[in-house]
């Protein structure tokens, strides 16, 4: 279906973006509207979760489709891309320069991915209890891997150099909740961290996950 297909295209594209983190969600149901009283309310989501995290957005608007672009001075982070789509399709990019990439900079992208997702004025655009499928994906990873400490302190079990390796996952039928949306958030470090060849990392790795999910200390 077409529908599926433009999240798969959305994750080919950033491929040749430098080190990128990238999420795809797939809505149950259209936008309820996407007029400009609408079109201002994602504005105002938006502005306000990446202006409190030192991100200066720019906004690009089209029929169908409303766009930001945001750079940052920290966290390694060139850039954030967003795009809400009125059938249902919210996709996520940054692009990262850092070697290592460190997993506190993996995590901050939920700290405004996640919140946004289970916002009040979010629902009302985009109805339904659950979110259809949600591709996600670390793509071209640096050549010195991913370094974890200080959330976790493990050391890989193996020195074997990760440059440009990637890891694409799928999740579908998740519920729009906070539980539900930081399990998928989990289990997709989780798969970070093992590609990483690191061990023994899980009980750290759930204990920072709400907290770096919700609200990231700066």
């Amino acid at each position: 279906m077409q529908e599926y297909e433009q999240p798969a295209r959305h994750l080919a594209v950033v491929e040749s973006h430098g080190t990128c983190l990238s999420c795809a969600v797939l809505l149950p149901q259209s936008a309820t509207s996407f007029d400009s009283a609408t079109r201002r309310t994602l504005i105002g989501l938006a502005e306000t979760f990446l202006k409190e995290r030192d991100h200066r957005p720019s906004v690009r608007s089209s029929v169908g489709v409303l766009a930001f672009t945001a750079s940052s001075a920290s966290w390694d982070i060139l850039d954030m891309d967003v795009t809400f789509q009125a059938n249902g399709i919210v996709t996520m990019t940054s692009s990262f320069n850092a070697n290592p990439l460190s997993l506190s900079v993996i995590l901050y992208q939920l700290s405004w991915v996640l919140p946004i997702l289970v916002h009040d004025d979010f629902i009302q655009i985009y109805r339904g209890g659950y979110i259809r499928r949600m591709p996600r994906a670390l793509i071209n990873w640096p050549q010195r891997g991913i370094a974890i400490k200080p959330i976790v302190n493990r050391q890989p079990f193996n020195s074997v150099q990760r440059g440009g390796h990637q890891l694409i996952k799928s999740y579908e039928n998740i519920r729009r909740s906070k539980e539900d949306l930081c399990n998928v958030e989990e289990d997709f470090c989780s798969a970070v961290l093992q590609d990483a060849s690191f061990l023994d990392f899980e009980d750290a790795l759930h204990q920072a996950i709400p907290n770096y999910g919700w609200r990231m200390p700066i």
